[in-house]
């Protein structure tokens, strides 16, 4: 026997009402499986209030039904066409809450990319300021140390080339000071970290450092030593160096 007036709207009903219906629907079923249902068996009841489970406009349980058959013929299929009706399954998710989720994602992105880009940007200039720095402690360690393919020590030298955002690592190709030639030992570019890395000409001078076996660092006619580097949101690094070779960093983040 089908069922499916279950599934249609009807007014709601008088508790009597659903327990005529009740009984009637046990009878029904006792009638098709041919009457092989023990007449012992207890007609369905309403459950009680907490612990119900909605089916279509009557309220079934699955411990209040007889074993068996109502159950497997009624509630599943109603189950079913109510999930179905919804455009949803049992354990998915709504078009609703979809895009719920999917409009915090875009908040939180367009909040985090601008402080993760900065972060990015900034860490590149730090980067090109210290590896600098490891640049001027390591000509200063060879021209007191000397060099395995020189004989003696020898000046060192780091030259800038402001134009193209460059600078060199060069050594006396002499023993003698001044030293009158130089050869070329690396060229870096600043481009290595970020193109947006440049020098910053206003406040950098001299161009060039030279350093001696004595470990002294001259500026040829200066006391002091400053070189500026900056990015496209003007954060800059300024590297400082004194006659005694030490060298230091202040970074000024945007």
């Amino acid at each position: 026997m089908e069922f499916a007036h279950l599934n249609k709207e009807a007014p709601p009903y008088s508790e009597s009402a659903k327990q005529s219906q009740l009984v009637i629907l046990g009878r029904c079923e006792r009638s098709r499986l041919g009457g092989r249902a023990r007449q012992s068996q207890p007609l369905p009841t309403l459950p009680p209030s907490r612990g119900r489970e909605r089916v279509g406009r009557k309220d079934i349980t699955k411990q209040s039904l007889p074993p068996g058959d109502i159950w497997e013929t009624v509630q599943k299929p109603m189950e079913k066409n109510r999930y179905s009706q919804k455009g949803m399954s049992p354990g998915g998710f709504t078009l609703t809450e979809v895009m719920i989720v999917l409009g915090l994602l875009a908040i939180v992105s367009a909040i985090g990319y601008p402080l993760l880009q900065r972060t990015v940007i900034n860490g590149n200039l730090r980067s090109a300021a210290r590896d600098l720095i490891g640049d001027f402690n390591h000509q200063k360690q060879r021209a007191m140390s000397g060099d395995t393919a020189a004989a003696g020590s020898r000046v060192h030298r780091i030259s800038l080339s402001l134009g193209t955002n460059s600078y060199t690592l060069q050594r006396c190709t002499g023993t003698t000071t001044p030293c009158n030639d130089w050869e070329n030992l690396q060229v870096k570019n600043l481009s290595a970290f970020g193109n947006d890395i440049v020098f910053d000409p206003g406040s950098t001078n001299p161009t060039t450092f030279d350093f001696h076996p004595r470990g002294m660092v001259t500026f040829l006619d200066e006391t002091e030593g400053k070189i500026a580097l900056k990015n496209n949101r003007e954060s800059t690094a300024t590297i400082t160096t004194n006659l005694a070779g030490r060298t230091f960093v202040d970074f000024n983040m945007q």
